[in-house]
């Protein structure tokens, strides 16, 4: 196998991409993997499950969202206006983007592309996929956010949010505090339909396109009625007992994987090989 570092064309910026190709020559299925809020593709388990996806015959790509935090330094947050000034109509059309850029990349099966997301990355490959279903195979998602509604204190904090211009979060790695601007609340309140993740994933299970959804028992930072949430919708909802929202991987990542993770990637695997 090999690793391929690429410049994704996005929106108005480029993503900063790797490639994994398996070692098989010919035509491969790819995943394409994308981080979820205060993530980077470097994350954690990211980098070994490209490389798993890739030791079974996948092609995998994953790839920073612009206004993630993250800049010339993979794993420091040093974009702080850029995540200030995120959206999520931004970063649906940004997974959208990579969607495009990997379907037509050289040695993909443009016609077995997923997309995988991890939580706030899971409700935007939904949305993404949802404007584009022809060209996915089908949609997993992490620990994946079913609804925007309940994030970051929309309702309980919308006019400090508006008022102040932004919300202070804290990055539990790093210890920086990461501002979350109003932009975020505004692009929220414009877009509510086309942001309507259980909307998207209804309509690609309608569309032919099955959607899974991997969520641990224990995750307190999107809790298991997300998963239920996309099983009305008509997701296939895969519990893993005892999993957190990370499926028990710090960062950096373990010399050895946690039973959890390996549970949520055979979970991905059945989804995605025939």
């Amino acid at each position: 196998m090999s690793v391929e570092r690429l410049t994704l064309p996005g929106l108005d910026l480029p993503l900063d991409a790797r490639l994994h190709r398996p070692s098989a020559a010919g035509s491969a299925p790819l995943v394409i993997l994308a981080h979820g809020f205060k993530g980077f593709m470097d994350w954690g388990p990211w980098p070994w499950l490209a490389e798993q996806f890739a030791a079974q015959g996948l092609a995998c790509l994953r790839f920073n969202f612009s206004h993630n935090g993250i800049g010339a330094d993979p794993e420091v947050f040093t974009e702080q206006q850029r995540f200030q000034d995120n959206t999520f109509t931004r970063e649906a059309g940004e997974a959208g983007a990579a969607l495009r850029a990997g379907a037509a990349l050289p040695g993909v099966d443009p016609t077995r592309v997923f997309l995988l997301g991890h939580s706030l990355g899971g409700a935007m490959v939904l949305l993404a996929a949802a404007q584009a279903p022809d060209a996915v195979a089908g949609v997993i998602t992490w620990a994946g956010v079913a609804g925007l509604e309940g994030l970051l204190g929309f309702r309980e904090q919308a006019d400090t949010w508006r008022r102040q211009g932004f919300l202070e979060v804290r990055n539990a790695r790093t210890g920086q505090i990461m501002r979350v601007g109003a932009c975020l609340l505004e692009d929220w309140e414009r877009h509510r339909e086309a942001l309507d993740v259980t909307a998207a994933a209804r309509a690609l299970v309608r569309a032919g396109k099955p959607v899974t959804a991997i969520q641990g028992t224990a995750d307190t930072s999107v809790p298991p009625s997300h998963g239920h949430r996309l099983a009305e919708a008509g997701a296939r909802l895969v519990l893993i007992d005892g999993a957190d929202h990370t499926f028990s991987t710090p960062h950096p990542f373990p010399p050895a994987p946690p039973d959890h993770l390996r549970q949520a990637l055979a979970a991905t695997l059945k989804a995605v090989l025939p």
